[in-house]
């Protein structure tokens, strides 16, 4: 069998017509789905690039591989900006199993370059086309002149193959016609419109309807066309892979590293552990097989992207791993593989925040006060960040009513769960001072 691990840059699941976007953005990734399987709870580690991709090719949380978002700012030659070798990556272990491996990415260029993303490839191809930064400049034609050659050449033995979208991060750097192909339609037209718990209209995924300007609806058509974009150019690769004879044969990983905030909230970007920067998508197309199970509900996260991969393959893993294989899912043996996840990241004024979830609650505890806040910027905006946030995410996805006060043995509940989970990783919950960084 062979292996091929999509991951597409910057994408929340919630903009892709699989996941029920109103845009038939993604007919190639929904075509996939159709005859593999799609985690509508699947959830990324943290909402920056290296502790996300980290987190996929290890297996681990970031408090265990320690790259987290001070880190991806970090600076070059930090010994503790770099992951540890000791530390097994995916492709190595597929490597050593008999795979070809190879990467169509720029991981390594990418901040301080982290070297630990080209560990265990026989190829390792750098769509940028030199050694420097601007990684998100790069297009899904710029991947695929390098990933359509290789395919051809090596198909003939059983390969491993990250390919590295950066579609749709910015800049919205996408070729005609996907640049203007969700323009001009009303809100009605193009989007659903809902009433949130709050009594007010959202645009569905994209904002508060009575606020969004019309520089910020093109700014979301633009970022639907670069999704369509990448999904039709990843579509051109799943048709050599059928040409070729191979796609019966192989497993396909469909993931985003992180989402991204529309005008839901303040700021823009990638910022914040809310759900538009956490939920992303995991969709499998299995080897010579039907998932009995194709939309397993359970809840699912990044770290279980590599036992999964290993489980699949029959590849025995080397060292621990904090996730899951998802296969059990999938073929019908379990419900769910995990009652709660976790996630670690920092807001836009630098306050660090952990958060915690289950099915129906979230809580989010940002570190409001402590001397190891260290916040970065926007101090006028450090007052505004309550200590703790609680939502009902089923009934409140916009995440619009903190209920820590109207449910507070909830919080309490999962703020000890939280701390268990701090303490049995990095130390005391709050006096750490490793918890300065993860």
């Amino acid at each position: 069998m062979n292996v091929v691990l999509i991951s597409i840059d910057t994408l929340r699941s919630d903009h892709l017509s699989g996941y029920g976007y109103k845009r038939q953005t993604s007919p190639s990734l929904d075509a996939l789905a159709e005859e593999g399987a799609l985690f509508p709870n699947f959830y990324s580690q943290c909402h920056w690039t290296i502790p996300t991709f980290t987190s996929i090719f290890t297996g681990l949380w970031p408090i265990n591989h320690e790259m987290t978002w001070l880190n991806a700012l970090g600076e070059i030659g930090r010994a503790d900006a770099m992951l540890d070798e000791k530390i097994p990556v995916l492709p190595e272990l597929l490597w050593d199993a008999g795979f070809v491996t190879a990467a169509i990415d720029n991981l390594q260029a990418f901040c301080h370059f982290p070297n630990w993303f080209n560990r265990g490839y026989e190829y390792y191809i750098n769509t940028i086309g030199r050694s420097g930064h601007g990684a998100a400049r790069v297009t899904a034609d710029m991947v695929n002149a390098h990933l359509l050659p290789w395919i051809e050449q090596h198909h003939g033995k059983p390969f491993f193959l990250h390919v590295h979208y950066w579609d749709p991060h910015l800049p919205f750097n996408q070729p005609e016609p996907f640049d203007t192909m969700w323009m001009g339609q009303t809100d009605d037209e193009g989007l659903r419109i809902k009433t949130a718990v709050t009594g007010e209209e959202y645009v569905d995924r994209c904002g508060k309807r009575a606020d969004l300007t019309d520089a910020e609806r093109e700014h979301v058509a633009r970022y639907d066309g670069e999704i369509s974009y990448a999904d039709d150019r990843i579509g051109q690769f799943v048709a050599r892979l059928k040409e070729l004879g191979v796609y019966d044969d192989t497993l396909i990983v469909v993931t985003g590293d992180h989402g991204e905030v529309m005008f839901e909230i303040s700021p823009k970007g990638h910022h914040s552990i809310y759900e538009p920067l956490l939920r992303v998508p995991l969709i499998l197309k299995l080897p010579g097989e039907t998932p009995a199970v194709q939309r397993p509900e359970g809840l699912a996260q990044q770290i279980d992207i590599m036992p999964t991969i290993l489980d699949c393959a029959g590849v025995e893993p080397r060292g621990e791993m904090d996730g899951r294989s998802l296969m059990p899912l999938i073929r019908g043996e379990e419900e769910r593989v995990h009652d709660e996840l976790y996630h670690v990241g920092n807001r836009m004024c630098g306050i660090r925040c952990r958060a915690i979830r289950t099915e129906q609650w979230k809580l989010i505890v940002n570190y409001v006060g402590y001397e190891w806040a260290q916040p970065m910027s926007h101090p006028e905006a450090i007052s505004a960040v309550p200590a703790r946030e609680l939502f009902d995410t089923q009934k409140d996805p916009e995440e619009l009513q903190n209920l820590v006060d109207e449910h507070p043995d909830v919080a309490v509940d999962l703020e000890r769960k939280l701390a268990r989970w701090i303490e049995s990783n990095v130390g005391t919950y709050l006096n750490d001072p490793l918890l300065r960084r993860y």
